[in-house]
């Protein structure tokens, strides 16, 4: 059990990302500039999650296909799939997003496995299981948490498994919830 006070701040045209180790398991940690201790998926700027696959500047890269519809926490939604146009670029992410039908919000995204920056590592350790061992990684977040027309994560869950002729080998699963946020604009103002 790990707990983190995370910080997004956005400073002119840059964001950062912080975090303090709060606890860990137990433990009272207060560690700032802290690691994020997954194993081996990094998550980062989930509140861009939307954006990644659905901004005016990403939708010539993706081929969207209508999947149909599903409950999302007691909303009917749309599921949509983006996928590559062509040859995935970098930095170009792709998977399934959960559009709430009454107003349009995304509410869920599912990322596909290869588009994840470390998709590399996960297949290495698909080759070290053997067996014709098959990487399904699942990464899914829900953005439960309204501010301002603005929708932010409220919860993240990856699953790393790895599906073989013995059988499927669970290697790690995360669950992380974000709550109690707080939002702050700083100004400044310079008198001469």
């Amino acid at each position: 059990f790990l707990e983190y006070d995370y910080q997004l701040i956005r400073k002119g045209g840059s964001i950062e990302e912080k975090r303090v180790l709060l606890r860990e398991n137990k433990e009272l940690r207060n560690e700032p500039d802290a690691e994020l201790k997954t194993k081996l998926y990094k998550h980062k700027n989930l509140v861009f999650g939307p954006g990644g696959l659905l901004s005016e500047y990403w939708q010539p890269r993706h081929t969207y296909i209508y999947l149909g519809e599903q409950k999302v926490d007691g909303d009917r939604t749309y599921v949509v799939e983006a996928a590559p146009a062509g040859s995935p670029e970098p930095e170009l992410v792709y998977g399934k997003a959960w559009v709430r039908q009454k107003d349009f919000a995304i509410v869920k995204i599912e990322w596909d496995q290869r588009c994840l920056s470390n998709f590399d590592q996960i297949l290495a350790m698909a080759e070290r299981i053997g067996h014709q061992a098959e990487p399904r990684m699942s990464v899914s977040c829900t953005y439960g948490v309204e501010k301002n027309g603005i929708r932010f994560p409220d919860r993240l869950t990856i699953r790393e498994e790895y599906w073989s002729t013995r059988g499927t080998y669970r290697v790690s699963e995360t669950s992380v919830r974000y709550e109690d946020y707080k939002f702050f604009i700083v100004e400044t103002e310079v008198k001469y």
